[in-house]
């Protein structure tokens, strides 16, 4: 919280202490930030070398990596970060604000599908469950929980339970997938998952048709 504070009050006397130096702060990714997963950014100073830049981040932790002028942020709270551009001397070259939000939430995924159409076989032929956020660029690692297993004949339930031994398909549930039939429609739902920050949230559920 002290260096938050400090890099704020820092910022408010920036106006008058910023070099004339052309900068740029580029996500490589996204116009934002994200909790839990890296954010790559790549910046770039105006007749400075890439090894005299210094970074320091009002929220969150920053890192470079081994490419050149490319930096790894970590926020640890929504809301907004400030980025402050240092030289090795110490002067202040610029600053920039983004936006940090938390991750979207996941959806159940099996056969790598969140929804349509499936084949028995390759229903069968899967290991397990997992949790995977739809439309997203990153695939940040989700472990499910637990999962409920429901099974429609027509208007019929003719399978439904909940699982809680993790996202791997037990034998129980394989002799389900053994016994489907064309147009049975498997639903996982109640999926439960950990996130990379150990948050435990429920996913959107999957819908799948068996066509053969």
């Amino acid at each position: 919280m002290l260096k938050y504070l400090s890099l704020i009050f820092c910022a408010l006397l920036i106006g008058s202490n910023v070099n004339a130096q052309d900068f740029a702060i580029s996500p490589l990714k996204m116009n934002l930030f994200y909790i839990g997963i890296p954010n790559p950014i790549k910046v770039v100073v105006k007749e400075v070398e890439a090894k005299d830049i210094i970074l320091e981040i009002s929220n969150g932790e920053i890192e470079p990596t081994e490419e050149r002028n490319t930096f790894l942020v970590y926020p640890q709270k929504a809301g907004k970060t400030l980025i402050i551009i240092l030289s090795k001397d110490g002067d202040t070259i610029g600053l920039e604000e983004f936006r940090v939000r938390p991750l979207p939430k996941a959806s159940a995924k099996v056969a790598g599908k969140y929804d349509g159409v499936v084949r028995k076989n390759v229903l069968r032929a899967q290991i397990g469950i997992i949790a995977d956020i739809r439309f997203f660029e990153f695939s940040p690692r989700s472990v499910v929980n637990e999962y409920s297993l429901i099974v429609m004949r027509g208007s019929r339930t003719i399978h439904s339970k909940h699982y809680i031994d993790g996202p791997k398909f037990n034998n129980e549930v394989k002799e389900v997938f053994d016994n489907l039939q064309k147009g049975d429609k498997v639903i996982f739902c109640f999926v439960k998952y950990t996130t990379v920050t150990k948050k435990i949230l429920k996913a959107y559920p999957a819908e799948l048709i068996i066509t053969e």
